[in-house]
């Protein structure tokens, strides 16, 4: 007898899987050396018990555990998944096979189990990739949804106004209103192709820094001026006021850092605050906070809603299926924003509540040479 206990022992602690022997109430009378070196616990100390001593607390259905332990002993074979909880109390996922089966000639119960934590983590990763890949697609069909409007209305202003110059009667006022809406879209549609190129370049880390001198008040004045003749362009004139702060003295701005990408940040900021205020303030400031310099773009726009408050610098995005269709864009202008904010080595955050308002707030080193 001993020697049959022996050798039924060496054969079940050779087995990797944790094999369990159970009586028709789920009792253990047997565990396999896997098991043990798997929970914690000595052998001793699951003789007698039911699964119900390695089940983390809330996560298994006990009785149906026990129902079918029953019908397993009743002939059938019984698959479930079980999350134990060891002596340490880490808990893991494991897949169960019930069998029927004898040992020393009782009628017992055999549970062959394994843990699945690694498949698990696989399956979520993979669940994870689709859904992303999924997202992806979708963003991108968006994109190129939006980018035929984005491209096609600059476009046919150019080819409109262009034709309307040839009549020999015009004014030379209105020479100089269509030359001036000729401008302003062939802007637009350069901006458009330069924020591809630089996703694209962005994608592939090509971009690099040109760091240079220049007086910051300059350069926020001189987009101040150009977005207030967007907002005329607009026709938001007297709806949209913008103003601005600034936190250096004319003869104390002189910074140092790569000219085009501040002016790209500050650009798209500002663009996002003007185009989702349609009454009330848009206001720019920035002033110097320790080692950084801290630029605020505060809007008295739609707001963005709290769960779409981090999504909005990814790419493609915008904070609504029905932004694009309503306010245009790419949903590119963010994410620049984002990535040139972290190529010159600072961070951008957003702050916003519906029907009130909208604050981003991003950060560059404070460089003078």
């Amino acid at each position: 007898l001993q020697k049959a206990h022996d050798s039924y022992r060496n054969i079940m602690d050779s087995i990797s899987e944790m094999l369990y022997i159970q009586n028709k109430k789920g009792e253990f009378l047997f565990v396999n050396n896997a098991s043990v070196n798997k929970y914690g616990y000595e052998i001793k100390d699951f003789i007698g018990e039911n699964p119900e001593f390695l089940s983390a607390p809330g996560k298994n259905n006990i009785e149906e555990i026990i129902k079918k332990t029953k019908s397993a002993y009743e002939g059938s074979i019984e698959h479930f998944e079980f999350w134990g909880i060891k002596k340490n109390k880490e808990i893991f996922p494991k897949e169960v096979i019930l069998s029927p089966g004898y040992f020393f000639g009782e009628k017992v119960v055999i549970a062959v189990s394994r843990d699945v934590t690694h498949q698990k983590r696989i399956i979520n990763e993979l669940i994870s990739a689709k859904d992303k890949a999924e997202e992806s697609d979708r963003l991108k069909s968006a994109f190129l949804a939006n980018m035929s409007h984005e491209i096609r209305t600059p476009m046919n202003a150019i080819s409109g106004f262009s034709e309307l110059l040839k009549d020999p009667s015009l004014s030379h006022e209105e020479r100089f209103d269509f030359n001036d809406a000729i401008r302003i879209s062939s802007d637009h549609l350069l901006n458009l192709i330069n924020d591809i190129i630089d996703i694209s370049r962005l994608q592939a880390q090509q971009m690099k820094l040109r760091k240079t001198s220049f007086q910051l008040n300059d350069l926020v004045i001189s987009l101040i001026n150009d977005f207030e003749r967007k907002i005329i362009n607009l026709e938001k004139q007297g709806n949209v006021v913008l103003n601005y702060t600034l936190g250096l003295k004319d003869n104390e701005d002189t910074i140092f850092t790569d000219l085009k990408r501040l002016k790209q940040i500050l650009r798209h900021t500002i663009d996002n605050a003007v185009k989702f205020t349609k009454t009330g303030i848009v206001h720019v400031s920035y002033h110097i906070n320790d080692s950084f310099i801290q630029f605020d773009i505060k809007d008295e726009g739609m707001g963005i809603p709290k769960d779409q408050q981090t999504i909005i610098f990814d790419q493609f995005t915008q904070a609504g299926s029905d932004i694009s269709r309503e306010f245009g864009g790419t949903g590119l202008g963010l994410n620049i924003s984002k990535a040139c904010t972290e190529l010159l080595g600072g961070e951008i955050r957003c702050s916003s509540k519906e029907n009130i308002g909208t604050k981003i707030t991003f950060t560059i080193p404070y460089e003078t040479e």
